[in-house]
């Protein structure tokens, strides 16, 4: 949480290991024991699927649909109207999908199982490089100081044949520095440098969006580092009237939520059998009421929730009380009893 705005990335003893491990599969980095949730580093894709509906920054983040909302002193405020709220119903009724290792793979199988569609999504873009101080055996790269442009650390450029209303981000996969105090990598694209993290995130950055097919060169400095090797690039692109659609299709059936405390409320208004999809992580100590009437939560994706739901208007309570919290409490009370009551006992027998 950040100037009172809830967010995603979060440090956490008690995580909720499920769901951080499913963000993980779609690209919010939650690796090993999920101690640590990033933010950083995704799309716009899971932006709006996640309720992602501000950005913070010094800088204008360069993602299509964020527009600045209000700037205060050095720092801005953008907003995403393509955010989708905590719930939404989808195509149909929602039957898991098997995520693998591979983010891109995992995020186009999750929207279409959502949407119905059979979107590809990342369209992989072709790239090259004309830098004399770059070396490059099989699939791997290394770069060292760009002296022929008077780069002070290493840095080089690669040339890109962006199509039209696209969002474009580049992978770069297995990053080894010379200096491993200084992990950073600035990214310049038409003039405009943005820093980025390789800090326990996943090495997947924002390139910007293009509203017209352009050929663009993009440097990558590693600042204070004299040599890096990495994965050769993948540009990928993506086609920002797809990606309308898709959000378009997750808003056609009307449904609002709003929260108070510890309860959820979602009105919902479907059009078929479907599912009522929540990116809220899946914990015992939810329950839930349909029009009043206690139903049975399901997981979705290991993670979140859903509630499968007839054709029709509807209404849905969610509420959450941690679990073993009432177990505890009446535990909690009657070890205070217990303990009264021997204490009298135990004062009474020495007043005898």
């Amino acid at each position: 949480m950040k100037f009172n705005y809830n967010g995603i990335s979060q440090f956490s003893s008690v995580r909720n290991t499920q769901a951080s491990s499913t963000l993980d599969k779609l690209g919010f980095k939650s690796a090993g024991t999920n101690l640590n949730l990033r933010y950083q580093n995704n799309s716009i894709l899971m932006d709006s699927i996640f309720g992602v509906r501000y950005n913070l920054s010094e800088t204008d983040p360069q993602k299509f649909g964020f527009l600045p909302e209000k700037t205060e002193k050095e720092m801005s405020l953008y907003q995403n109207d393509a955010a989708l709220g905590l719930a939404f119903l989808t195509n149909d009724v929602y039957k898991d999908v098997n995520f693998t290792n591979l983010t891109l793979d995992n995020q186009t199988e999750f929207l279409n199982q959502l949407t119905g569609f059979d979107f590809k999504y990342y369209d992989k873009v072709d790239a090259i490089t004309t830098n004399e101080n770059v070396k490059q055996i099989g699939n791997r790269v290394t770069v060292d100081v760009d002296r022929e442009h008077n780069t002070s650390f290493a840095s080089v450029v690669y040339t890109v044949n962006v199509p039209a209303n696209s969002q474009l981000y580049v992978n770069v996969a297995g990053i080894d520095f010379s200096n491993d105090d200084q992990t950073d990598v600035d990214i310049t694209v038409n003039n405009f440098t943005e820093r980025y993290t390789t800090n326990n995130v996943f090495p997947f950055f924002n390139a910007g969006y293009f509203s017209q097919s352009q050929t663009v060169s993009i440097r990558f400095t590693f600042p204070d580092n004299s040599t890096v090797s990495f994965d050769t690039p993948e540009f990928f692109a993506v086609n920002t009237e797809q990606y309308q659609n898709v959000i378009q299709k997750l808003k056609e059936q009307p449904v609002s939520t709003t929260t108070d405390l510890n309860t959820v409320k979602t009105n919902y208004r479907a059009e078929k059998d479907t599912s009522l999809f929540f990116t809220i992580p899946y914990d015992k100590g939810w329950s839930a009421t349909l029009n009043g009437k206690p139903v049975t939560l399901k997981r979705a994706q290991n993670g979140f929730m859903k509630l499968d739901v007839k054709k029709g208007e509807g209404n849905v309570v969610l509420t959450f009380i941690p679990n073993g919290l009432k177990e505890g409490g009446i535990a909690f009370i009657s070890g205070i009893i217990l303990f009264v009551c021997y204490n009298f006992l135990r004062r009474k027998q020495q007043r005898m």
